[in-house]
C-alpha cells in the first residue's frame, strides 16, 4: 500500500503508531528540513512529497520529474532533487515553490552533497558534476570513474566519491584534481561518510571500511556485521549509522577511530536515511514487514541498554521511519 510508517517508542512506554499514506511506489531517500519539523520524501512514483512530523500531515506534493526520484538534498533553504530522468530539481524548502531544473548528466542521478555554496552530483554516467547553488550553473565535471558514482561526501576542500567501479577517489574541489583515494576494493563501494578526518565506507559485501581522510590509511581492518549490501552511512554526532539490504540499521559508537557496534533492526530493506540535528529518517522498500516485536541491545562504551521496538504489521512496500536517537526511539 506504499506507506510510510511512523511509530514513537520510548523504552518504558508503548509505542503509537502513525502511518503516512500517500506515496504510490517506493521510497528511495529521505530528507530532513529545519529543526526537524519537516521531512521531505522522494519515491518511484516520481513524486517527492513534503510531511509534517508532529502531526505526519503530507503538506505538498511535489511533481516534474519524468522518472524515479532517487535522492533528495537540503541546503541553504532549498531543497534539491536528483532523478532517473538525468536532473536536477532546485525547490525552495519553506514555499516548495520550483525553481530551478539543472540539466548535465546524460544518466540517472544516483547522489548529491554539497559544501561551500557548491552542490555536487554523481551519476550513472561516470561523472561527478558541481553546480553553484545560488545560479545553478555546473562550473566543474570530474572524470575518472568507469561506474556508477553511488556516493558524495564533501569534506573541505575536498569531495570524495564511491563507485561502482570499487574505487573511492578525492577530488580538490578547485582544480578538479583527482588522486586515487584507496586501492581498488574487493566489491563494489556504495556509500560513504565522514566524521572528524575518517571515511567510512560501505560495500556490496556488507563490509564497513575506515580511513583516514588525509592519507588514505585504512584504520579499521573491516567492520563485519551486516549479512548483504551497505547501501547508505550517516554520522550524528559521535554515532554512525549503517542501512543494509538484510534489513538492518546498526550504529556504531565512533572512538579513536575505532567503532563500537550498537544495532536496531527492522524488516524492510533500508535503502537510504537523513541527519539533521536530532532527527534520523529511514527509508525502506519490503514486501511485508514483521508483526512481531523483538528487543534489542545497545551497548555503548561497555554499558548496556535495552531497546524495544514495536514493528509493523502490514505489507509496506514503501516505508519512511524516523529515528529519535537522543530519546532512544523511532518516532
Amino acid at each position: 500500500d506504499r506507506t510510510i510508517g511512523c511509530t514513537p517508542l520510548n523504552v518504558s512506554s508503548e509505542a503509537k503508531q502513525m502511518r503516512w499514506n500517500e506515496h504510490k511506489d517506493r521510497v528511495l531517500a529521505v530528507a530532513v528540513a529545519g529543526e526537524g519539523e519537516v521531512v521531505f520524501s522522494a519515491s518511484a512514483d516520481c513524486t517527492i512529497k513534503k510531511w509534517e512530523v508532529a502531526t505526519g500531515r503530507c503538506l505538498e506534493t511535489l511533481t516534474g520529474h519524468s522518472d524515479w526520484v532517487s535522492c533528495l538534498l537540503v541546503w541553504e533553504g532549498s531543497l534539491f532533487s536528483g532523478s532517473w530522468d538525468s536532473s536536477i530539481r532546485k525547490w525552495d524548502v519553506a514555499t516548495t515553490r520550483f525553481i530551478a531544473e539543472l540539466n548535465a548528466h546524460n544518466d540517472p542521478v544516483y547522489c548529491l552533497a554539497a559544501g561551500g555554496g557548491v552542490v555536487f552530483s554523481g551519476s550513472r554516467d561516470c561523472t561527478i558534476r558541481a553546480w553553484r547553488s545560488d545560479s545553478g550553473e555546473c562550473i566543474c565535471v570530474y572524470e575518472g570513474h568507469t561506474a556508477v558514482v553511488a556516493s558524495l561526501v564533501v569534506a573541505d576542500p575536498y569531495v570524495y566519491s564511491a563507485s561502482w567501479d570499487k574505487t573511492i577517489r578525492r577530488w580538490d574541489i578547485a582544480t578538479g584534481r583527482c588522486s586515487l583515494f584507496c586501492p581498488q576494493l574487493a566489491q563494489p563501494v556504495l556509500c560513504l561518510a565522514e566524521y572528524r578526518q575518517m571515511l567510512f565506507a560501505g560495500t556490496s559485501d556488507g563490509i564497513l571500511r575506515g580511513y583516514l581522510a588525509d592519507t588514505g590509511e585504512e584504520v579499521e581492518g573491516g567492520l563485519v556485521y551486516h549479512r548483504s549490501a551497505v547501501n547508505s552511512l550517516f554520522v550524528y554526532e559521535d554515532l554512525l549509522f549503517s542501512c543494509s539490504n538484510d534489513a538492518t540499521v546498526a550504529q556504531w559508537k565512533i572512538e579513536q577511530g575505532h567503532a563500537d557496534k550498537v544495532t536496531r533492526q527492522t524488516d524492510n530493506t533500508v535503502t537510504s536515511k537523513s541527519l539533521v540535528d536530532r532527527i534520523i529518517g529511514s527509508s525502506s522498500q519490503a514486501n511485508r514487514a514483521s508483526a512481531s516485536s523483538s528487543s534489542l541491545t545497545l551497548r555503548l562504551k561497555g554499558e548496556s541498554q535495552f531497546l524495544t521496538q514495536t514493528e509493523i504489521d502490514d505489507p509496506v512496500p514503501s516505508m519512511v521511519k524516523g529515528w529519535l536517537w537522543k530519546q532512544g526511539s523511532l518516532f
